[in-house]
């Protein structure tokens, strides 16, 4: 007997000319083949579906460009538009002027000042959400007597006001507090930080009983309440330094510095064998992110030249310092300059946390990128946007 695959009707009419009983044989013979053929197709589908998967799960990831998710606390790479809009503008110093700049195009809107330079250093801008510019510049009202001023002008342009003497000027997110650094620069006294009440004129000191701490890096928490600051402390034999991050609650009355509570940012990595002697591994603070995270730096230096030639930016938890990812593209697209002391080349965070002014300064004029984050914090492009060159210190411009 001839056996079928299906009951054709070649094999109907055969049926009709057999016993009922052979006939029934024929039709359940094709039914079991039919059977068979469908469990194998759904084999088959099941064992590709399976091929599929884990194809996805092994090179997918590895074609995502920004950042790498990291074994505890993994965050995916993003390729989500930012929820919040690039803010348009930036104030930058820039060719010893201070300018609003395009923050996309990098084309000049309009000069705030002119002649503006530091005995030490480069001036640091911050905007107010009422459109104030506060900034720093170096003067001698008397000669060879040199002091530095935080001044103040509109940002659609003005007369310029003395505000303070100091440098390092960053107002408070609400716009109603001004904090700087006092004007320690050319003595022999410890650093302090200041900070101005802008409505009553108020003013709180907060100073280290010792001359040795450098203070660097000022940022404001969201809610305004407290002030983000870097010591660094050389090391004895003046080969080195070592790193701290505090917060400072600034509702507490004029105290000491070290007072201020620690952020416990983490190591970075091991230097390689040609970084200059004594560099610093804790991560530097950049600025805050949200409440409760914010943006770590690390970076290697030439031991010829003692300029950091290479940078990485960290998501990190505020209250433990854990690092929640990375950011590594920028480490093979910019050579920053001396970010620890904040004297160069440096990290800005706008207003909501999205999006980082970062300027590279390996070239000795300055170069300003602009990099986005996505809703999970991690760029939504695999590199930083170039915006212009010859440009230092950018702040963002609230949005209104």
């Amino acid at each position: 007997m001839t056996v079928v695959d299906d009951p054709s009707a070649a094999q109907q009419d055969a049926a009709a000319h057999v016993d009922p009983a052979t006939a029934q044989a024929l039709f359940e013979e094709a039914r079991r083949l039919r059977r068979r053929r469908y469990r194998r197709r759904m084999a088959f589908a099941v064992f590709g579906g399976l091929i599929v998967i884990v194809f996805a799960a092994l090179v997918v990831p590895s074609l995502r460009t920004p950042g790498t998710p990291l074994a505890n606390g993994q965050k995916q790479p993003t390729t989500s538009a930012p929820s919040y809009p690039i803010p348009p503008e930036l104030v930058v110093w820039k060719n010893f002027d201070i300018e609003v700049i395009s923050s996309t195009s990098g084309l000049l809107i309009r000069t705030l000042a002119t002649g503006v330079g530091l005995f030490r250093g480069v001036p640091r801008p911050s905007v107010s959400p009422s459109g104030i510019v506060y900034f720093d510049r170096g003067v001698e009202p008397t000669p060879n007597v040199p002091v530095q001023q935080v001044v103040s002008v509109p940002l659609q342009g003005g007369p310029l006001t003395v505000v303070a003497i100091g440098h390092q000027p960053t107002v408070s997110p609400n716009g109603r507090l001004l904090a700087y650094l006092a004007d320690t620069d050319f003595s022999d006294g410890p650093e302090a930080i200041e900070v101005r009440n802008l409505t009553t004129g108020a003013t709180t000191t907060w100073q280290y009983p010792n001359a040795g701490p450098d203070i660097s890096g000022l940022t404001w928490t969201p809610d305004s309440r407290s002030l983000a600051f870097t010591a660094t402390t050389p090391t004895p034999d003046k080969t080195g330094a070592t790193l701290g991050s505090s917060v400072l609650d600034v509702s507490t009355p004029s105290s000491s510095l070290e007072a201020a509570k620690p952020i416990p940012l983490s190591q970075c990595p091991s230097p390689p064998p040609w970084d200059f002697p004594g560099a610093p591994r804790t991560m530097a603070w950049a600025g805050y992110l949200s409440a409760t995270e914010g943006i770590g730096v690390c970076r290697r230096g030439s031991p010829l030249t003692g300029q950091s030639y290479k940078i990485e930016l960290n998501v990190v938890a505020v209250a433990t310092g854990r690092v929640i990812a990375h950011l590594p593209a920028i480490s093979a697209q910019l050579d920053v300059g001396s970010v620890l002391d904040g004297s160069e080349g440096e990290v800005q965070v706008d207003a909501v946390g999205r999006h980082l002014a970062i300027v590279e300064v390996g070239t000795g004029i300055g170069t300003l990128y602009r990099w986005s984050l996505g809703n999970d914090l991690l760029p939504i492009s695999g590199s930083p946007v170039r915006v212009t060159s010859g440009a230092l210190s950018p702040a963002w411009v609230p949005m209104g």
